[in-house]
C-alpha cells in the first residue's frame, strides 16, 4: 500500500512539475512576443518621424536658366510657373549645392 501512495505522490509531484514548467515556458515566450512587438512599434514609429523630419528639411530647390550665349535670363524656385515654362523648353545641365543650371536653346523671335 505504500508503494502504491508513494507511486500516486511521485506521478502527481511529475504532473505538477511539468504544468509548472509548461505555464512558465509559455508566459516567457508571451513577455518575449510583447517584447519583439513593443521593440517593432517603437522602431516604425521613429522611422515615420524622420521620414516626416526628412520631408521638412528638404530645401528648396533653385534654378537657374541661361540661354544660348550665356546670359541668365531667370532664376527662382523649381515651382514657380516661369520657371516651369523655361524648364520644359531647356536642357539641365548640371545640379550644384541643390542649385540646377539649364540651358534653354529656345530663341524668342522678334
Amino acid at each position: 500500500m505504500k508503494t502504491i501512495k508513494i507511486k500516486l505522490a511521485a506521478l502527481s509531484f511529475a504532473i505538477a512539475m511539468a504544468a509548472c514548467s509548461t505555464i512558465s515556458f509559455a508566459a516567457e515566450n508571451k513577455m518575449e512576443s510583447a517584447l519583439e512587438v513593443a521593440y517593432f512599434e517603437e522602431y516604425f514609429d521613429s522611422e515615420n518621424y524622420t521620414e516626416g523630419l526628412e520631408i521638412k528639411l528638404v530645401p528648396e530647390v533653385r534654378v537657374k536658366v541661361f540661354n544660348v550665349a550665356g546670359n541668365l535670363i531667370a532664376t527662382g524656385s523649381e515651382n514657380d510657373a516661369k520657371i516651369k515654362s523655361l524648364i520644359n523648353i531647356s536642357d539641365l545641365l548640371t545640379e550644384v549645392n541643390g542649385t540646377k543650371y539649364y540651358r534653354s536653346s529656345y530663341q524668342p523671335t522678334n
